[in-house]
């Protein structure tokens, strides 16, 4: 607060911020914590959702193993597969 005096003098009246600057310092750490809380959380469930979508793929690697390994019937690495699946 800034007041005028009679005399004309400027008096300045200042409140100590140690209570807003701890409240803040308590804010800033929270909001650290949550994100990577859900950092973590978005990590793991990613991981799971791709883990699930590459189930069909796990699955055809054990019905045809010939097609899952480096394997001359790949014609020149293109992903070209010169043998019908039967």
């Amino acid at each position: 607060m800034i007041e005028r005096t009679a005399s004309g003098d400027v008096l300045v009246l200042a409140v100590p911020l140690d209570d807003v600057d701890a409240t803040l310092s308590w804010l800033l750490r929270l909001e650290i914590a949550i994100a990577g809380a859900v950092t973590v959380i978005v990590v793991a469930a990613t991981g799971l959702i791709v883990r699930r979508g590459l189930r069909p793929l796990e699955r055809n690697r054990a019905r045809f193993p010939a097609f899952s390994q480096e394997s001359p019937r790949i014609a020149g690495g293109r992903g070209l597969i010169v043998r019908a699946v039967r």
